[in-house]
């Protein structure tokens, strides 16, 4: 019984060690001797650690920079990619309209601007990525006489929706180009657009059409 004994455990040991077991072996895609094709999943040999990026001594991690090393029976092809920074607004228009501008003064009633909304849809991928918000008066296109005025100011305000809260793009017809932008990051929301602190020179409006805009842009950014 004891020779016996002993002879199971020479024929295991020899097992472990022999070349012919990695033939043989079925454990996974790994660079060992024989048993997988190139770099890849899940081999647990002894030989894997030398040529693919699974670590030492049959670590046989997939993926990793690319392969370590190599040998003559193993090659191996590095993949690089990129994505590009983008920003993109799947909603990029919206109206607003006003039936009436003025109080029974013939003035601007503030609160027929103040409150007013739209609503745009946008994205962007990057984590610099920024969004905007360029606002130009209401305006007429004639002539006012004088004790009248054809121009109306106001502040628009675009709030995007990332994850990490609120970002809020503010501008003001009385200053000239784009407000300041902030960092809007990655988001995939709805961008809404308030006007608000409608103001205009002490006279009455002159009558007719009134036209504005609100431009939202968004940068991206790595």
């Amino acid at each position: 019984m004891r020779i016996l004994t002993t002879f199971a455990v020479a024929a295991a040991a020899l097992w472990l060690y022999s070349p012919q077991a990695f033939a043989d072996s079925t454990n996974g895609n790994g660079g060992g001797q024989g048993n997988g094709q190139g770099c890849g999943a899940g081999n647990t040999s002894a030989q894997n650690g030398g040529t693919c990026p699974g670590g030492s001594g049959g670590a046989g991690a997939q993926g990793g920079a690319g392969c370590v090393g190599g040998s003559d029976t193993v090659g191996c092809v590095i993949i690089n990619a990129n994505v590009a920074a983008n920003c993109q607004l799947g909603i990029n228009s919206a109206t607003i309209t006003i039936a009436e501008l003025s109080d029974t003064s013939g003035n601007l009633a503030p609160g027929s601007v103040n409150g007013q909304t739209a609503q745009l849809n946008g994205w962007c991928n990057g984590t610099t990525s920024t969004i905007a918000v360029e606002a130009f008066p209401l305006l007429n296109a004639g002539t006012a006489p004088g004790g009248f005025t054809n121009r109306i100011d106001y502040t628009a305000t675009a709030t995007a929706h990332p994850a990490s809260g609120d970002v809020a793009a503010v501008d003001t017809t009385t200053a000239g180009g784009a407000g300041t932008a902030p960092t809007v990051g990655v988001f995939s929301s709805n961008i809404d657009v308030a006007l608000s602190l409608a103001s205009s020179a002490t006279a009455r409006l002159l009558a007719g059409s009134y036209q504005g805009s609100v431009v939202v842009t968004l940068t991206p950014g790595l």
